[in-house]
């Protein structure tokens, strides 16, 4: 049988491949060199995540990319934009600790895996540590996977963060993090259109989620024509 890659897979790879591809024309050897590892060491560890559950990772790319778009709205620099999509494709390392039949959808969660969820965060930011070389953009993927389950009013985990406190990268996969659960149906409950998710993540603007980012989302929709036909 011919083994063909997921199509996750090659968008994932492709997005970490290009994260540190600005300046490989002017670095030196070195630098050039540590870069590479750099993505890598990224691809590797999105590998990881999809050999434990491979609806996991197409849940992160879809993530990636509509992080990519808040970053692009908020006009942030074109390598912060990048780091925002690494950290998005990794922000759920720490679930390669649970159950795949929990990730599956199971009614019922045994205790281990309910505290791998809670801990997800921070186990998925030590795997990210123990592997990836110390840098500015580094530190930035990093607060992504550590606080993405922080809330703008403070009542998030693991930390209680609140408002500007939490990391922009983790604010932003937050908003598209929401938006992919509730655009896929889980179990029996029907997913939400994409008309229906905007107007749940403007509810949750100001409490859940950082409103200024919930406005470059939907602002994301407005000055592109690719909204969702649903």
């Amino acid at each position: 049988m011919r083994f063909r890659m997921p199509w996750s897979s090659l968008v994932g790879l492709s997005l970490l491949a290009t994260l540190f591809a600005p300046g490989l024309a002017t670095a030196g050897p070195l630098a050039i060199r540590g870069q590479r590892g750099r993505g890598q060491i990224a691809r590797d560890l999105h590998t990881e995540l999809e050999q434990h559950h491979a609806g996991m990772a197409n849940h992160t790319v879809r993530v990636s990319a509509s992080a990519g778009k808040i970053a692009r709205s908020l006009g942030l620099p074109f390598s912060h934009t990048r780091a925002t999509e690494a950290a998005a494709l990794l922000h759920d390392l720490g679930k390669i600790d649970v159950g795949t039949v929990t990730l599956d959808g199971a009614k019922e969660i045994a205790v281990p895996d309910r505290l791998a969820l809670r801990l997800h965060p921070t186990t998925g930011l030590l795997r990210f540590t123990a592997r990836f070389p110390d840098g500015r953009l580094s530190r930035f993927i990093a607060g992504g996977i550590a606080a993405h389950h922080e809330r703008w009013d403070g009542r998030g985990y693991p930390l209680g963060l609140s408002g500007e406190a939490i990391p922009l990268s983790a604010r932003i996969i937050a908003v598209a993090d929401t938006y992919d659960a509730m655009t896929r149906a889980r179990g029996y409950n029907r997913p939400y259109s994409h008309a229906e998710a905007l107007i749940e993540l403007r509810r949750a603007a100001g409490t859940q989620l950082d409103a200024h980012v919930v406005d470059a989302f939907v602002r994301s929709f407005e000055t592109r024509q690719d909204a969702p036909r649903n």
